[in-house]
């Protein structure tokens, strides 16, 4: 939900592509739940689900940085333009971080 809040501040044409991202992967997790859950305890899919947290808040905060040494400080002569590489991979990294927000919360509600 949070990034779903955030979504204009991450891509701002591309709110569509902020929730897809969102929720492409929590469907395949729920859609493939019931052929593997059982091969894995409990504590195993939290501590995933943890770790994959983490790691998203790692890549969104990545995309971030990036995004943001494109801006540089402000002067405009200098800046440049929104569809350069870094700045598409300042995105790239934010919404992979999307995804594994949804990754990490579906594996941890599903039971």
């Amino acid at each position: 939900v949070l990034m779903l809040a955030v979504a204009t501040n991450i891509s701002a044409g591309g709110v569509a592509l902020v929730f897809l991202s969102n929720q492409i992967p929590g469907l395949v997790v729920k859609l493939t739940a019931p052929y593997w859950f059982h091969l894995m305890t409990y504590e195993s899919r939290i501590l995933m689900a943890s770790v994959a947290m983490g790691i998203a808040c790692f890549l969104v905060g990545c995309g971030g940085l990036v995004r943001d040494d494109i801006a540089g400080d402000g002067d405009d002569a200098n800046q440049e333009p929104e569809d350069s590489d870094g700045h598409k991979w300042g995105l790239a990294l934010e919404l992979l971080g999307v995804s594994f927000v949804s990754f990490s919360c579906n594996l941890g509600e599903v039971r």
